[in-house]
């Protein structure tokens, strides 16, 4: 809330006319209080206050406080009267200016960092991947590059392989067939030993 109006008026320009630990009243104040205060009037009608008559203190104060109670009580009043009424007459426009900021506004607003959101999020983790990806390909290349180059002589190696075995599997069956050979003529010579005898 802001106050303002005719006492607050005259506060300011009482103010602007008051030095260090000074009381300057308004003269529509001063009107009230002269009867019972002693002060200095200057040419606008302000006055400097000196002093407060004693015998006018409980006399002031109840005075005062009776003004204040029926002041407060009055504001109390007409800020209840409009409050309601501005209430009751802004209450729908409000409703409705509110909804038409959310979905103008805030809404789309939401929407539109989402999709910052989402996009900054999806290029990061593409381009998180694309350094992943390209890290793995440079560390797998040169081993690739081995293998290749040692399959060729592998082949080689097994091919040789091959024809030792078979070579050795040929010597085999030579042996072997040598073997029964002599076997045969040495069971034939023992016979002819034998029919000589």
């Amino acid at each position: 809330f802001a106050l303002m109006g005719g006492p607050i008026t005259q506060l300011r320009a009482a103010e602007k006319k008051a030095g260090d630990s000074e009381v300057v009243l308004s003269p529509e104040c001063w009107a009230l209080l002269a009867p019972h205060c002693d002060g200095a009037v200057d040419a606008d009608g302000f006055a400097r206050l000196r002093s407060v008559r004693k015998s006018a203190h409980s006399r002031m104060w109840k005075e005062a406080q009776a003004e204040a109670t029926a002041v407060s009580r009055d504001a109390s009043m007409l800020w209840l009267e409009r409050s309601a009424a501005v209430a009751a007459r802004l209450g729908a426009e409000a409703e409705e200016a509110l909804h038409a900021a959310f979905a103008g506004t805030l809404l789309p607003g939401y929407q539109r960092a989402s999709t910052q959101m989402f996009e900054q999020l999806h290029a990061a983790f593409t381009s998180g991947t694309e350094r992943v990806t390209s890290a793995l390909s440079a560390e797998v290349s040169p081993v690739t590059t081995q293998l290749a180059a040692t399959a060729e002589p592998l082949a080689s190696i097994e091919a040789r392989l091959g024809q030792l075995l078979a070579d050795v599997q040929a010597a085999a069956s030579s042996a072997a067939a040598a073997s029964t050979a002599a076997e045969e003529a040495a069971q034939s010579a023992a016979a002819a030993a034998a029919s000589a005898a």
